[in-house]
C-alpha cells in the first residue's frame, strides 16, 4: 500500500494524509483508542487492544503484540515480530501443564527511537530502553539497557549505540522534544 500510495502522490504531504487516513481506519476497527494518530500499524498484524503507542511508531506487516505493551515515539518493529509470552506455569506437580494456569503478566515496556528487526521475539514483561536495537531473529528475555545493541539466541549485547555520553544527551534531548512532523519529515 505504502509503495502505490507512494507512487500515486508525488507530494509528501498528500502521502502523509491518506497515511493518516488510513491509520486512523485501523485504530478505529482494531479499538486501538491509545494508538497515537501518527503511529504505522501494517496490515495481517495481530494486536491487542490494550496497546500503548507514541508517536510516529512503525509496526511491521504480520507482527503479534500481546497484552500490556507500551511503545514509546519513533520505536520500529520489522516484520513479524512477536511480543509474547506470559507462558503457563509449568511447576506445579500432579497437575498438567494446561491446566496449571499463567502467573501475572507484566507491562512490556519499549522505549522511545528502540529498532527491533524481523522476526525477533521479545519476552512478556521485558523492558527495552530508550534507543535500544533487537537484531533480526534474537530472542529477548532480559531487559535491555538503553542504546545498546542485543542479538542471538537468547540475546545478548553485542555493541552499543553510542559509545560517547555526549552523543547519547544529544539524542536524549531530542527524544525529549515533542513529537511533532516536519521536524524530520523530509518535505523535498
Amino acid at each position: 500500500m505504502r509503495l502505490v500510495l507512494k507512487r500515486m502522490c508525488s507530494n509528501p504531504r498528500v502521502y502523509f494524509a491518506l497515511r493518516l487516513m488510513r491509520t486512523a481506519v485501523t485504530r478505529w476497527r482494531g479499538r486501538l483508542s491509545m494508538v497515537a494518530p501518527t503511529a504505522y500499524i501494517a496490515r495481517r498484524c495481530r494486536v491487542s487492544r490494550d496497546l500503548i503507542a507514541g508517536p510516529f511508531c512503525y509496526i511491521g506487516p504480520g507482527c503479534q503484540i500481546g497484552s500490556r505493551v507500551e511503545i514509546g515515539a519513533y520505536s520500529m518493529f520489522g516484520p513479524e515480530v512477536l511480543v509474547i509470552g506470559g507462558d503457563h506455569l509449568w511447576n506445579r506437580p500432579g497437575l498438567p501443564i494446561i491446566f496449571s494456569g499463567r502467573p501475572p503478566l507484566g507491562r512490556t515496556i519499549i522505549g522511545p527511537d528502540v529498532w527491533i528487526g524481523a522476526r525477533a521475539i521479545i519476552r512478556a514483561g521485558v523492558r527495552i530502553g530508550r534507543g535500544a536495537i533487537i537484531g533480526a531473529g534474537a530472542v529477548i528475555t532480559k531487559d535491555v539497557p538503553d542504546y545498546e545493541v542485543h542479538c542471538g539466541v537468547p540475546g545478548h549485547r553485542v555493541s552499543v549505540r553510542f559509545a560517547d555520553s555526549q552523543d547519547r544527551e544529544v539524542h536524549n534531548l531530542m527524544l525529549e522534544r515533542p513529537a511533532v512532523c516536519g521536524v524530520f519529515c523530509d518535505d523535498t
